[in-house]
């Protein structure tokens, strides 16, 4: 399934949910909250990527993995691993479930987890269904560690939309002198893509190619070589952007540079997810297949 098709079907399941739930009476009322998870396991789970805007060759990666849910299941658990090369690996897991009360559909439990897999904490979790995806968000006044002066609160929120999370932290201090100390930071991970393909610049009147060539949006360029193993002497880039004037939909951008000048040769833009892409131009051309990630 494409990623538009499944962000199209975590925003209809939303709508599904939202409007059988305007009114909310009591629990018994509701509507079985297995069939809602079991979308939410199938759109959310997988590996993204992003890039902070201050640092541009720092790439971080998360992975989403939903334990196996059966039929009569009333809970779902999402492990999420974030990764980066210069930082050891942050876990987390957060559990979904029927909320008790009748302001929401679901509930939720964020845990921080210990290098050895052990629960540091646990922290409740506000669950919030709209168009836009499902949010969900721990509140500093009830999700704390430490103790004394050490000790911080932490507002977390994560916001799932099909194609992207969105990962926006709140650390709060105790106050100083009547003022709170704050660090605030936010992270926008796109679902990896990963493409495979050819690449051919034109010299002196013929083609050289390069076949086979893969490249993903994590690692975010390739050098390509011809059959000789001689390099193309362009650099093929692919990322992610936000489409401009858009409520944060996102793009595929590809673009061809001269490894020598840094000129950039060529560039075009596709949807996110998009099973083909590439580019043709007098100089360099560009075949590329949608690749399954392992």
């Amino acid at each position: 399934m494409s990623q538009p098709a499944l962000k199209r079907g975590l925003a209809a399941a939303l709508l599904i949910t939202l409007s059988s739930c305007t009114s909310l009476p009591d629990k018994a009322d509701r509507p079985d909250a297995a069939p809602l998870l079991r979308q939410i396991a199938a759109t959310v789970s997988g590996d993204f990527a992003a890039t902070p805007a201050e640092q541009q060759n720092a790439m971080i990666l998360l992975t989403v993995a939903a334990e196996p849910l059966t039929a009569s299941s009333d809970r779902l658990a999402l492990a999420l691993t974030q990764q980066a090369s210069d930082t050891s690996l942050r876990r987390f897991r957060l559990t979904l479930f029927e909320s008790p009360t009748a302001e929401a559909r679901l509930a939720g439990i964020l845990a921080p987890l210990a290098p050895n897999g052990g629960v540091i904490s646990e922290c409740p979790m506000r669950v919030r269904m709209n168009s836009n995806g499902l949010s969900a968000a721990t509140d500093a006044a009830s999700c704390q560690f430490g103790s004394g002066a050490e000790r911080v609160g932490l507002a977390k929120e994560f916001l799932f939309t099909g194609d992207q999370i969105r990962v926006a932290d709140r650390i709060q201090r105790p106050a100083q002198n009547n003022t709170g100390d704050q660090t605030i930071s936010e992270l926008r991970f796109f679902r990896l893509s990963q493409y495979r393909g050819w690449v051919g610049v034109s010299e002196a009147g013929e083609w050289r190619i390069a076949r086979n060539v893969q490249i993903d949006t994590a690692q975010g360029f390739i050098e390509p070589v011809d059959a000789a193993g001689m390099a193309l002497g362009v650099t093929v880039e692919l990322e992610h952007a936000l489409m401009p004037g858009s409520d944060g939909d996102s793009i595929l951008r590809l673009s061809v540079v001269d490894s020598q000048s840094g000129t950039t040769l060529a560039r075009s833009w596709t949807q996110a997810g998009a099973e083909r892409l590439g580019l043709a131009t007098d100089s360099v051309q560009i075949g590329l297949e949608r690749d399954s990630i392992p």
